[in-house]
C-alpha cells in the first residue's frame, strides 16, 4: 500500500496542509506556495508565496533606480545614496535665503562671496529677531511673576481674615453658652404632689 499511486500523501513543505494522491504530490510540491525558494539576488531562502514581496520590498541586493538621478543601485545602498545624490534639490539652510539647487552645483552657492555677505546680513537679522522675541518673553514672564505674587498676598490676607472670623465666632458661641440659664437634667416634682 506504501507505493500505491492513489494513496493519500501529505506535502512535505513546512506549513502546507495539502494531502493528495501520491501520483500528484511531486507536481504539487514543485508549485506549492510553501516551497522553499532561494532568492537569486541575495541568496536568502524564502517561501515561494513570499518571494515577490521579498524581491520588490525587502531584498537588500535587489536593483532599483534612483528616482532623482536615475542611477541603478542595490536597495541596501538607497539611504547612503540619498545623502550624496548629485541631482537631489537642496535648500539653503540660512533663514530668509530661499535658494535651492541641485547638490552637484550647490557648493558654488555657499562659496560665492556675494552670497556669503548676504547670509551674514540674514543671520544678523535672525539673531536680532530672536533677541527681540526673548525680551518679549522675559517681560511677559516678569508680569506673570508679579501677578502670581499679588495673588499670593491676597490669598494670605483672605486666610488671615477667615481665621479671625472663625475665632470671633467661636468666642461669641462660648459667651452665648455661658449666659444661657442652667437647666437641670432631672425634672423636679412639686412637693404638693406628695402631700396633697
Amino acid at each position: 500500500h506504501r507505493v500505491c499511486p492513489k494513496s493519500p500523501v501529505q506535502c512535505t513543505n513546512d506549513g502546507c496542509l495539502y494531502i493528495g494522491p501520491r501520483e500528484h504530490i511531486k507536481a504539487h510540491e514543485e508549485n506549492c506556495a510553501f516551497q522553499p525558494f532561494r532568492c537569486h539576488e541575495c541568496h536568502e531562502v524564502v517561501e515561494q508565496r513570499d518571494f515577490e514581496h521579498h524581491l520588490f520590498n525587502s531584498c537588500p541586493e535587489a536593483k532599483e533606480c534612483c528616482v532623482t538621478c536615475q542611477q541603478v543601485l542595490h536597495r541596501r545602498e538607497r539611504e547612503a545614496h540619498s545623502k550624496v545624490c548629485p541631482e537631489e534639490i537642496l535648500h539653503c539652510a540660512v533663514e530668509g535665503c530661499g535658494f535651492k539647487q541641485r547638490r552637484a552645483s550647490f557648493e558654488t552657492h555657499l562659496l560665492d562671496p556675494a552670497v556669503m555677505a548676504r547670509h551674514i546680513v540674514l543671520m544678523a537679522e535672525c539673531l536680532q529677531t530672536l533677541k527681540t522675541d526673548q525680551q518679549d518673553k522675559d517681560l511677559r514672564l516678569q508680569r506673570l511673576e508679579a501677578e502670581v505674587s499679588m495673588l499670593q498676598k491676597e490669598n494670605t490676607m483672605l486666610l488671615n481674615t477667615q481665621t479671625k472670623m472663625v475665632a470671633q465666632l467661636e468666642k461669641a458661641q462660648s459667651l452665648s453658652n455661658a449666659k444661657a440659664p442652667h437647666r437641670p437634667l432631672v425634672p423636679t416634682v412639686p412637693w404638693t404632689e406628695f402631700h396633697g
